[in-house]
């Protein structure tokens, strides 16, 4: 028996293989394709989400429009995207760096005058000449590029801003404010702790910004969280020392709006014994209740 994101691959008795959605028990007839690396396939489950988020960002826009509201700067990020080849660290520097990018183009800007260059790198994020080096090596060119003019791009195919022009059925918003404070807020040293959970990203569940199994289910009491050992498992990191895991991830907190909050909250459950990773919605989320998961995850 196999798994996939959002489905279970079971065999019956004839050899024939079915996909069944785990959120809603649903078989499906699956298919062997070959296809070549870089390319990106799309689940009924996926497309399902990105039709009702199409449709929540539909809503939200009119909402702005009607009220005047002023919506917060975010990137989209594509979950989907392997970030296998990049350190924890950098990846972290790679979400930071997505904030800068323009809205009408995937060019890297400081201001609407100011392209960022290869040059700048170094203090944008704040490391040494040397670090950024080594950055530039792991991201370029898959994530990054430079044009003939120095402008620094970011692939289009992760990273986005404004309006979704193209099919995105999995992608998260990472918010500009928060990320920028977060970045600083960190020690250098802790970037690699950040990256642990950006890595994580295609197990973010939409509605409750929790590390799990099934990413589209809304109802609470049914996700399957992800475990603290199988959370080790994925970013390699010895589960014996898990309790150093838990303190370091206690201290990760930055500035909003004033006040203190955490990165991500640990919530143990004292009936089962399951932990659950809650991840600040103010760093990134894709869902429609903001206010729920900052008070179910006390973060503050």
């Amino acid at each position: 028996m196999n798994e996939t994101q959002g489905y279970q691959i079971i065999t019956d008795d004839t050899g024939k293989q079915m996909a069944v959605e785990r959120a809603t028990g649903v078989a499906y007839d699956t298919i062997s394709v070959v296809l070549p690396v870089g390319s990106i396939v799309y689940t009924p489950e996926q497309q399902q989400q990105y039709e009702e988020r199409k449709e929540h960002e539909q809503e939200e826009y009119l909402k702005s429009k009607r009220y005047g509201e002023k919506k917060p700067s975010y990137t989209f990020v594509m979950t989907t995207a392997d970030f296998e080849n990049i350190s924890p660290a950098n990846l972290t520097r790679l979400i930071y760096l997505s904030t800068y990018l323009s809205y009408h183009n995937s060019e890297l800007r400081k201001s609407e005058r100011h392209r960022i260059t290869k040059n700048e790198l170094s203090d944008i994020l704040g490391i040494s000449e040397r670090t950024a080096q080594r950055f530039w090596r792991e991201v370029c060119p898959q994530y990054i590029t430079e044009e003939l003019n120095g402008t620094l791009k970011l692939n289009p195919d992760v990273f986005s801003r404004g309006k979704a022009k193209r099919l995105i059925a999995f992608y998260i918003k990472v918010f500009s404010k928060g990320m920028k404070s977060l970045y600083y807020s960190v020690p250098k040293t802790k970037h690699k702790h950040l990256g642990y959970i950006f890595a994580m990203l295609p197990f973010v569940n939409i509605e409750h910004n929790i590390l799990c199994y099934n990413t589209a289910e809304k109802d609470i009491d049914k996700i399957e969280p992800m475990s603290m050992k199988d959370f080790c498992a994925e970013i390699d990191f010895d589960y014996r020392h898990v309790d150093r895991l838990h303190d370091i991830f206690k201290n990760i907190d930055f500035d909003v709006d004033g006040k203190k909050e955490l990165f991500c909250s640990i919530i143990r459950n004292t009936y089962n014994g399951k932990e659950l990773m809650v991840i600040n919605p103010k760093i990134f989320y894709s869902g429609k209740n903001e206010t729920a998961v900052a008070e179910f995850g006390v973060f503050y």
